[in-house]
């Protein structure tokens, strides 16, 4: 199936990271597309998410990969408050569901989604946070975790791997900044690789 392609939405939902996702220019990485998210995840229906059933998503929010009006990606995150935690970091993140349209996987946009789903929760909450983590369902994306920094679980019923940052307040502004780097990164060695991949065969 053809990668989507559409506006995104009559009132263009608003970046998140447009420092990190400069350069390449046509690139962007929305927040709140709600409609670009299931147009994505309606694809895989094998994907299961812990907030599946829950009153209003549990509190989902769901960030789009962009190349100009191409859907590249999606994923989607929680942010939910410890009661138990009685210090002001008492918040914990979980990366829910990553995916990318089928004609553009093995490009490496997981790690750009990854990376700037991290990066996005530390900017804006990583003062809050004491973890952030993911049920990682396939061994590219717990490899990928894992390479920057996520430390391995145990498994679950359904054999995901729990994959976990732990973080530290003093760490917030230089996780922020690396996990920022890791993404600007991503999408440069993606883009390029896309590029390669568009590039009509020698003859």
């Amino acid at each position: 199936m053809p990668t989507a392609i559409r506006a995104p939405g009559p009132a263009p939902a608003p970046d998140v990271l447009p420092d990190v996702f400069a350069e390449p220019s046509r690139w962007r990485l929305s927040r709140g597309d709600l409609e670009a998210y299931q147009e994505l995840r309606a694809r895989e229906p094998q994907l299961v998410s812990l907030l599946d059933g829950k009153p209003d998503g549990g509190g989902l929010e769901t960030l789009a990969l962009w190349e100009g009006s191409r859907l590249q990606g999606a994923v989607s995150c929680v942010v939910q408050v410890n009661p138990l935690r009685p210090t002001a970091a008492n918040r914990f993140a979980r990366i829910d569901i990553v995916v990318v349209p089928a004609a553009s996987r093995g490009l490496g946009l997981g790690r750009v989604l990854l990376a700037g789903a991290t990066a996005h929760l530390l900017r804006s909450q990583g003062e809050l946070l004491y973890s952030i983590s993911c049920l990682a369902a396939h061994p590219a994306v717990a490899h990928t975790l894992e390479a920057m920094g996520f430390v391995p679980g145990a498994r679950d019923h359904l054999h995901y791997v729990h994959e976990e940052l732990r973080l530290e307040r003093s760490q917030g502004p230089a996780l922020a900044a690396r996990f920022c780097g890791e993404a600007a990164a991503a999408l440069r060695r993606a883009s390029y690789a896309l590029r390669q991949r568009r590039a009509p065969a020698p003859r």
